[in-house]
Protein backbone atom coordinates (compact mmCIF):
# COMPACT_ATOMS: atom_id res chain seq x y z
CA UNK A 1 0.00 0.00 0.00
CA UNK A 2 1.34 2.96 -1.39
CA UNK A 3 -1.29 5.23 0.53
CA UNK A 4 0.25 3.47 3.64
CA UNK A 5 3.95 4.54 2.88
CA UNK A 6 2.81 7.85 2.34
CA UNK A 7 1.43 7.91 5.46
CA UNK A 8 4.40 7.10 7.54
CA UNK A 9 6.70 9.06 5.21
CA UNK A 10 4.58 12.23 3.54
CA UNK A 11 7.82 13.98 3.13
CA UNK A 12 8.48 11.19 0.50
CA UNK A 13 5.32 10.65 -1.14
CA UNK A 14 5.98 7.91 -3.70
CA UNK A 15 2.13 7.46 -4.31
CA UNK A 16 2.08 10.90 -6.61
Amino acid sequence: MKLAFVLVEPKVPENV
